[in-house]
């Protein structure tokens, strides 16, 4: 059987999400779980805030006006569950890393790296767990279907 994981299945999904981004910089999807990745409780990609035109993203690394996909999954994620994991096509940035540890975020998985580490130091440095995806690391049997989805995102230019 050539079934993918959860964790292959939830990054996958992260990048779908992303496809939705209006960012002209960079397209980023967040999808956040129970620890035990049964459940999906928030999913996110960033853009401008709901109700503002798509062209508002200037395209400046640091300040192109968008909400972050994280942002937008921590505002609807139930905060009274503890112990929850994000599934992220880039590593946070390290307002975004402080958002995950207040929001009970205890284990990460990444597609692509950031243009920066500082996020994920952060995250470690509080005992978050981090990872980034490997192909044929997690499982060895990954799905065509979301192995084809995670390699098109390990091939795109990050930010």
């Amino acid at each position: 059987m050539n079934r993918p994981s959860r964790i292959e299945v939830h990054l996958a999904t992260a990048c779908m999400w992303a496809e939705r981004s209006v960012c002209s910089r960079l397209s980023v999807g967040c999808v956040i779980t129970t620890c035990d990745h049964r459940r999906v409780l928030s999913v996110g990609y960033n853009g401008p805030a709901k109700g503002l035109d798509h062209g508002r993203c200037n395209g400046l690394p640091g300040g192109c006006g968008c909400l972050h996909a994280e942002d937008n999954a921590i505002a609807m994620v139930d905060g009274t569950i503890p112990d929850k994991t994000a599934f992220l096509t880039h590593s946070p940035c390290i307002t975004c890393a402080q958002r995950l540890i207040q929001a009970k975020v205890t284990t990460v998985w990444f597609v692509q790296q950031y243009r920066s580490a500082a996020g994920l130091d952060l995250l470690r440095a509080v005992g978050v767990l981090v990872d980034q995806y490997e192909p044929n690391v997690l499982s060895g049997r990954n799905s065509p279907i979301s192995r084809g989805v995670l390699l098109h995102w390990m091939s795109r230019p990050t930010d």
